[in-house]
């Protein structure tokens, strides 16, 4: 058994040292794809839909949201804001699933409304809302216009959206449903 054992670890070894290595390059090429954009934020919605479409479980999934929000670099001229769906529940999933997603090195700045975001309107700035759909509100405030990224749901509820008033590099990085 003890034979069968270092065997089996040698070959653990041999696979790490594949996964580093690639995906040290992964993280470099992330990194080349981001400097050629001219626009739009740090993250392709549909492009993470497309990653993460083809893990077969859960633990791989949660394995490449690792390697996804490690790829990421949000730009530091960003104001990160978090709209209250009014229920401790809803707000507290929608936090742990934003940091799972996008990393605890972003601070948000909570608010209750679109009404609170008049900061948000002169600058870029990236809106998790907790609540349904409020870009109508937010141009309805008079806060300019605001662009659906993605909506996050966990199986089939809503956990959050992510907004911006930065419109994206590519139209297909609107709207688009991510299921965790």
């Amino acid at each position: 058994m003890h034979n069968a054992v270092k065997r089996l670890r040698l070959v653990i070894d041999n696979i790490d040292s594949l996964l580093v290595k690639l995906l040290s390059k992964r993280l470099k090429t992330s990194a080349a794809i981001q400097k050629l954009k001219s626009s739009g934020l740090f993250f392709s919605p549909s492009r993470e839909k497309q990653i993460l479409s083809k893990c077969p479980d859960q633990r791989l999934a949660d394995v490449y949201m690792a390697v996804l929000r490690n790829s990421r670099k949000a730009p530091e001229n960003i104001e990160w804001h978090f709209i209250s769906a009014g229920s401790p529940k809803a707000d507290g999933a929608a936090v742990e699933y934003f940091t799972k997603i996008f990393g605890c090195g972003i601070k948000l700045k909570k608010s209750k409304s679109v009404k609170d975001l008049k900061t948000a309107s002169g600058k870029g700035a990236v809106i998790i809302s907790a609540s349904q759909r409020v870009e109508g509100d937010y141009e309805a405030a008079g806060l300019g216009k605001l662009y659906m990224y993605c909506e996050y749901r966990l199986k089939k509820r809503h956990i959050f959206s992510f907004y911006s008033n930065v419109p994206p590099a590519f139209e297909s990085d609107l709207n688009v449903t991510i299921s965790l």
